[in-house]
């Protein structure tokens, strides 16, 4: 069945000038999807057929979504003995409903964002609780509590250098020291007409930090708690009315108290709060309604490259969800301008997501992405060496070869060796597993149990012809039915007398026990 599906993918690859990828009387929906299914048990066949590459060239939908629905309601269960809540199904049969986009429709959508993005940036410039949010992260970044890349966005996350991080770092600190004295300046009663221009002056500032996403973030989630805190007290305010008037007016005043704090923190009315957040509310929608129309139309793209890195630890649908997390990172950082479509730049950011995933969670025992990189250094040449040589290089060869000690090589050779679970069975009635077959060295041997048993005998019999405290000399000096060696001081402490005594009473018994009488006995066992 693999052949046939594969050669059917390839005479689809062939079949381009049809409108959509060639769901024709020689591939029905349900053998698409066993091949996709069947990927982890046969391997990489299906790297044949890029998906993404034949519908991108073809400037078609993959999938026609009509025809698609069809198949899939006819059958699918005689074909595949799934229940039709099948992820991997319902996956396919969504995925295939969404047409790719253009370079013109990927920066229709990426200038959406931008949009949104920027009227969010414009919204929170103008509010003053983004000082007081700048002011409070002050001391926290001077403590180093704070990292500089959490207030402002001109750090790049994936080139992180110290140089670099202190620069910035000092940059910010200085354009909040700004900060902090144009805002005690506006606070003062005898401004006057200097206050629009400190005031622009604050704004200047805040538009040269260039405020993080978390930043910004935290500034919404601020202004979201305040709302909430003003709409519960007015809701109570409401409520006053059915109170007595002795009653309604202290409690009126009380939370008109609360709202005049409450407008105090956010630095603006209650009313032109709601507003600013109203409007952040609308442009995070259109931003996020705008990346999801990005993301689902590249998910085939996710498929095409999830489907290569079958067989390294983890499941196809895995797979897939690690890379459609590095498509959403992809859709963040994308830059429009730069001219390059959107699926080039997305492809490094979803096989960054999946390798990574793969080192961190294929193996039952985890090894640092820094190790796998050498691992798969080591194997590229090993296959290089393997086709000069024509047979496999030895831990030497492949050291002269990366410069490596022969020793950090084999240490190596034995990392990428997987784990085997004791409880594998090895047979087919699964009675028998791999820990009934290995030899338990902490079980003794039946012979030695034997020998050991009759030499205690043996020994015990010898002892019994000594004098009794012969006898308890003897075994506590050579720890015989004791927990150790006693030495001579803790001997003579147990009889009260000296150690030289004891040391006397020893070798008396041990030329007793030398005698051929009693040697004897023992003599067999010495040999043995």
């Amino acid at each position: 069945m693999p052949d046939d599906a594969n050669n059917r993918i390839r005479m689809t690859t062939l079949n381009r000038p049809k409108k959509y990828f060639a769901y024709d009387d020689s591939t029905e929906t349900n053998e698409l999807y066993l091949v996709i299914s069947r990927g982890e048990e046969q391997g990489n066949f299906l790297d044949e057929v890029d998906l993404f590459d034949v519908e991108r060239e073809s400037g078609s939908p993959l999938v026609d979504a009509e025809k698609f629905d069809g198949m899939f309601e006819e059958g699918i269960d005689d074909v595949y003995d799934e229940e039709l809540t099948n992820p991997i199904k319902h996956y396919i049969k969504e995925m295939g409903g969404v047409a790719l986009l253009t370079r013109e429709g990927e920066k229709e959508i990426a200038i959406r964002i931008e949009e949104a993005l920027e009227d969010i940036r414009a919204i929170i410039l103008s509010s003053p609780l983004t000082v007081k949010e700048l002011l409070k992260a002050l001391p926290l970044l001077m403590a180093s509590r704070l990292q500089v890349k959490d207030i402002t966005s001109d750090v790049d996350e994936e080139e992180e250098v110290d140089s670099e991080l202190e620069y910035q770092k000092t940059r910010v600190l200085r354009l909040l020291d700004g900060l902090k004295y144009q805002y005690a300046q506006i606070k003062k009663d005898d401004i006057g007409e200097d206050r629009e221009a400190c005031a622009a002056k604050i704004k200047a500032i805040i538009s040269e930090i260039s405020l993080s996403r978390l930043m910004t973030d935290r500034i919404t989630f601020r202004m979201k708690r305040l709302v909430e805190r003003i709409e519960k007290a007015e809701e109570e305010l409401r409520k006053t009315q059915r109170e007595d008037e002795s009653e309604r007016e202290r409690h009126q005043l009380t939370l008109k108290r609360r709202l005049e704090r409450i407008e105090a923190e956010a630095g603006v009315p209650s009313s032109e709060l709601k507003v600013l957040l109203s409007r952040i509310e609308v442009a995070e929608r259109q931003s996020v309604y705008a990346k999801n129309e990005l993301i689902k139309a590249n998910l085939r793209l996710v498929v095409s490259i999830a489907k290569k890195y079958i067989n390294r630890g983890l499941s196809l649908l895995d797979l897939i969800q690690e890379g459609n997390i590095g498509l959403m990172k992809a859709v963040e950082k994308f830059e429009y301008r730069r001219g390059y479509k959107f699926s080039t730049y997305a492809t490094w950011w979803i096989r960054q997501a999946i390798t990574r995933a793969i080192a961190d969670q294929a193996r039952t025992i985890r090894i640092p992405v820094h190790m796998i990189e050498t691992i798969n250094k080591i194997v590229r040449i090993s296959r290089e060496l393997v086709q000069d040589l024509g047979r496999e290089p030895f831990p030497d060869e492949i050291a002269d070869r990366m410069g490596f000690s022969v020793d950090k090589v084999r240490k190596i050779l034995r990392i990428t060796k997987e784990p085997i679970s004791l409880e594998t069975p090895v047979s087919d009635d699964e009675d028998t597993h791999l820990s009934d077959l290995i030899e338990d060295k902490n079980t003794p041997v039946p012979q030695d149990s034997v020998i050991f048993r009759d030499l205690m005998e043996q020994l015990n019999k010898t002892l019994s012809t000594l004098t009794p405290k012969e006898e308890r000399v003897i075994r506590m000096r050579f720890g015989i039915g004791e927990k150790y060696d006693h030495t001579l001081e803790e001997v003579g402490q147990v009889f009260e007398v000296t150690r030289e005594r004891i040391r006397q009473i020893e070798a008396k018994a041990l030329k007793k026990l030398r005698h051929p009488t009693r040697a004897k006995r023992l003599k067999c066992f010495a040999d043995a």
